[in-house]
């Protein structure tokens, strides 16, 4: 279900420098069963639901501390946000975001 692509996608920053992006094999796993799952009932609200999920992803390039600390981890790096009901943790390094889990925050 998941879109033939790289783990890591570059984007140019407003600091001059590239960040990159890593989906993580945990979160892609993860991901692939939320996709497989959505899929069983309809088909094209798993490739939204993709879709929108990785637009939002991107967004971490441009402002990657614009979501909350994570309250699954004590340090500052470590980022976590809502996507429709999921949780997404993700951690900030020097040039580097990657993406960890996705999780419905009630199998946590």
């Amino acid at each position: 279900m998941l879109p033939k692509r790289n783990e890591a996608f570059f984007t140019p920053s407003t600091q001059d420098k590239t960040l990159k992006l890593i989906r993580k094999a945990h979160f892609i796993a993860s991901l692939k069963s939320i996709l497989e799952f959505i899929a069983q009932d309809k088909p094209s609200a798993a490739l939204d639901f993709f879709s929108q999920l990785d637009r939002q992803l991107l967004t971490l390039l441009e402002s990657p501390y614009m979501y909350r600390k994570s309250h699954y981890f004590t340090e500052e790096c470590y980022r976590d946000f809502i996507f429709k009901g999921y949780t997404v943790i993700y951690k900030v390094d020097s040039n580097t975001v990657y993406v960890l889990e996705i999780f419905k925050w009630k199998k946590r």
